[in-house]
């Protein structure tokens, strides 16, 4: 077998001294770091050497490496042997790098060209769009939205430009990182690494990642700056662009033209002329005269000696996006050949090529790293929607990602069909916010692809998925902010808030891709709201909020944090609103939108926040409120959990009490989030609450697994809440019929009619699933979770729709939650 070692600048050398001194077969190198090691023969000897690979030939024999490469050529340990051979390889070859090369050449050396060096691979689309400096930002969003998640590669000009495209991409949401010079050699790995592995599908980099970089499945290369005839011109465009479409696969590049770029006009013509690409119109004045006969004026297929000045040119010419060329990455400026990384596959186990697809096939996602991978969607929820990533900025100044499942087509619940669509111009939207599991220290809003995608298609709904603040990075109550206000961005109906005019401003312009690319491909049968419907809007009327576990906790604060709602003039007005008592203007725990925010039943008169109801032009509707698995009491770690399976309910003569758990990831990472003095906060531990502080006008959906740490804390709560009349029907995952409690014979209990007071409680018991079922990819689930989860999920969609069509009928004054001291989230100083 052979050993393989590499070597490059910018990494301590001691570990690659030992990996040296091991013998190795095959030696990987950048020239700075191989002439720092070539000085000690008795590590390095190359008299043995048989062959010598010089990748990206037409670089490093280039101006400014002229040094290197004789001190390379000519070492004092050279094998001189006749069966010592040279290899070159390079997507382009101009003539006076085969010149250099001659000189290290034998004259009976053989050159093979695969199609004209120096030309593009037609599996590349090509396209140029025209955008002036100050528009190429948002010109890059917009394509980057328009694509959809997949791997992209994006270059720049220079290392500000750089760092400044990486900076508004993240600031936008977007899982981005960057590379280049002044990077150090471990940030340039940890880079590339994250772009492999696609936990950053987005790599912002300088032209020197064009060189030797081969990660698989780049699906598309932008050219946010087009090189300048200064810096190889068109040379450079034809090795970035050969980062895509590789080994026979297809890809995509997009280029930004506008007036600075008239240098490099003609040449791209020519390019995009012999690849069988369009043109357009704002490069029609540099088409050749006469497009079937171009003349390249480099010199690049001239085989005669005389263009070299005697002797063939020595190397192998490679076509751009065939060969996997991986020769590592220099500095950006001839003397920086001692920093140079190579892009190859070393460290931590390598940077696998296929590593996507691994990723892919996880179920555990840790939040720990900024983002997930979008590739997981294609496993997990391959009918789609899938989602785009949003930023919403906070009342406290952070940024909160939300995860945005934007519906392929509207499902008419109840009024708004076709026809009062195609009347209006407007696609009215019902809204589920939906919030993740992970016990506040992990988790991802991916995990719940699946679910959110089905809630999004099956309703015709724009599910927001939020990727709150956890642990060990934030404390309580972060999470707990991060909801509240993308619930008042959901609520702002009018986009006064800076956070509710991105939300919509964002949902509108992916609507507008959408619709815009499926007009321009129209075919025979195209949808009709996107025929009709200009404008897409929530309808905060009809809202569900739901959780998973944490989530759950999550969710079931939303619905006991909303304020009063007593009797407000309905003023059409845009003044403030009168405060009389109530928390102080200073406390910065309590959520509040603009003072000029338009007074609707929505808002507390002594506190700007919208509260869970629907603006005074509707009337009010039942909130769906779904907890899966919820965690209710904080009060206890996970493993101080009682263990029983759920009483009274699967199996009500089972009163074993099974032995604690050793603490694991949760109990020793939990209190980072939520340390011992506040989990008995009512925020923190929400199902300690009475149940009257709960909004009057929800209707709860308590889905329990059996195998579920959670199970007894929730079976106290049910019981609490069917004690104060939120009892519901009760359904059991294998058929038997029955209450929560077992003592009404499965009557009373089993109820379909809700309270009057409230919209009740309904349980679903899961016997035989686990925590999390519902959301495990089926190939990682036994058939009678999947199964469960089928039923689960259709109650859960049947009982959203029942409960968005009821209209309240007690009076506005007796809605929301009265209880005022549960407004304020404070938390208690360390001295109490």
């Amino acid at each position: 077998m052979l050993r393989p070692c590499v070597i490059y600048g910018g990494a301590p050398t001691k570990n690659q001294r030992e990996q040296l001194e091991m013998g190795c077969d095959i030696l990987i190198a950048t020239p700075g770091r191989l002439m720092d090691f070539m000085q000690n023969v008795n590590l390095l000897s190359f008299s043995r050497l048989k062959f010598t690979v010089i990748d990206e030939a037409d670089e490093l024999l280039s101006t400014g490496w002229e040094e290197a490469m004789e001190k390379l050529f000519q070492g004092s340990d050279q094998n001189t042997d006749a069966d010592h051979t040279y290899l070159m390889f390079s997507a382009t070859f101009p003539k006076p790098a085969r010149r250099l090369a001659k000189e290290y050449m034998d004259d009976e050396c053989v050159r093979i060209k695969v199609g004209r060096v120096g030309s593009t691979h037609q599996n590349i689309t090509q396209q140029v769009i025209f955008a002036e400096e100050s528009a190429k930002s948002q010109a890059l969003l917009d394509l980057i939205f328009s694509e959809g998640p997949q791997r992209t590669l994006v270059f720049t000009n220079s290392k500000v430009k750089c760092d400044m495209v990486d900076d508004y991409l993240y600031n936008k949401g977007l899982p981005v990182t960057s590379i280049h010079s002044d990077r150090t050699q471990r940030e340039r790995e940890d880079a590339l690494r994250s772009f492999r592995t696609g936990r950053c599908p987005i790599l912002v980099a300088t032209g020197v990642t064009a060189r030797g970089l081969d990660v698989a499945n780049v699906k598309h290369v932008i050219n946010y700056d087009l090189p300048s005839t200064m810096h190889d011109g068109i040379t450079e465009y034809i090795h970035r662009i050969g980062r895509t479409a590789r080994i026979g696969n297809e890809g995509k590049a997009t280029s930004f033209y506008n007036d600075r770029n008239e240098d490099i006009g003609p040449d791209l013509c020519k390019i995009l002329i012999e690849s069988k690409q369009s043109i357009p119109d704002f490069l029609q004045e540099h088409m050749p005269e006469d497009p079937t006969t171009i003349d390249w004026h480099d010199g690049t297929d001239d085989e005669s000696d005389d263009s070299l000045g005697g002797g063939l040119g020595g190397g192998f010419g490679g076509d751009a996006g065939g060969f996997d060329a991986d020769a590592g990455f220099g500095g950006e400026s001839a003397a920086d050949t001692g920093f140079g990384g190579d892009g190859g596959g070393f460290g931590d186990g390598g940077f696998s090529a296929d590593a996507d697809d691994k990723v892919a096939a996880c179920t555990a996602l840790v939040q720990i790293p900024r983002f997930v991978p979008l590739s997981i969607l294609h496993v997990t929820s391959p009918k789609g929607p899938h989602p785009f990533l949003v930023s919403l900025p906070s009342r406290r100044g952070n940024l909160i990602y939300i995860y945005v499942f934007v519906p392929p087509k509207p499902v008419d619940l109840e009024g708004n069909g076709d026809q009062d669509r195609k009347e209006t111009g407007e696609w009215r939207v019902p809204v589920v916010l939906d919030f993740h599991g992970g016990g506040f220290i992990m988790g991802s809003p991916l995990e719940q692809a699946p679910y959110a995608s089905m809630m999004s298609r099956e309703l015709g709904a724009v599910v927001i998925s939020v990727s709150y603040r956890i642990g060990p990075f934030h404390q309580f109550p972060a999470a707990i902010h991060d909801a509240e206000d993308v619930l008042s961005a959901i609520l702002d109906t009018s986009g006064v808030s800076k956070a509710g005019k991105v939300l919509r401003e964002e949902i509108q312009r992916y609507y507008s891709i959408v619709q815009s690319d499926a007009l321009e491909k129209k075919k025979e049968h195209t949808a009709p709201h996107l025929e009709h419907c200009k404008t897409i809007t929530l309808d905060p009327t009809r809202l569900a909020i739901s959780g998973f576990s944490a989530g759950g906790n999550i969710a079931l604060n939303m619905a006991i944090s909303v304020p009063p709602c007593p009797e407000l003039g309905m003023s059409t007005t845009f003044g403030p609103q009168s405060r009389t008592h109530g928390p102080a203007p200073a406390d910065t725990m309590s959520p509040r939108l603009p003072e000029n925010r338009r007074a609707t039943i929505l808002d507390d008169p002594f506190e700007s926040w919208p509260c869970l109801l629907p603006p005074p032009q509707a009337q009010p509707r039942m909130l769906p409120l779904l907890l899966f698995y919820p965690s209710l009491d904080a009060r206890l770690l996970p493993h101080e959990r009682p263990m029983k399976p759920l009483p009274n309910a699967l199996r009500p003569d089972d009163h074993h009490k099974q032995k604690p758990k050793a603490p694991g990831l949760f109990s020793i990472m939990g209190p980072t989030y939520l340390p011992r003095k506040l989990r008995p906060h009512p925020r923190a531990s929400p199902g300690l609450n009475d149940p009257a502080h709960i909004q009057k006008n929800a209707a709860i959906l308590l889905v329990l697994p059996e195998k579920d740490s959670l199970a007894v804390q929730s079976d106290v709560w049910v019981d609490k809440m069917n004690n104060n009349d939120w009892n519901g029907p009760v359904h059991f995952g294998d058929g038997r019929e029955g209450d929560w409690d077992g003592h009404h014979g499965g009557q009373a209990g089993s109820s379909n009619v809700p309270s009057t007071k409230n919209g009740g409680m309904e349980v679903w018991h899961a016997p035989g699933c686990r925590h999390g079922w519902t959301q495990f990819p089926d190939t990682f689930v036994p058939q009678h979770e999947r199964n469960e989860r089928e039923l689960v999920f259709a109650r859960t969609l049947d009982f959203v729709k029942d409960n968005w069509k009821k209209e309240l009928l007690v009076e506005r004054r007796q809605l929301g939650n009265q209880i005022q001291e549960l407004r304020p989230l404070s938390i208690p100083n360390s001295n109490e």
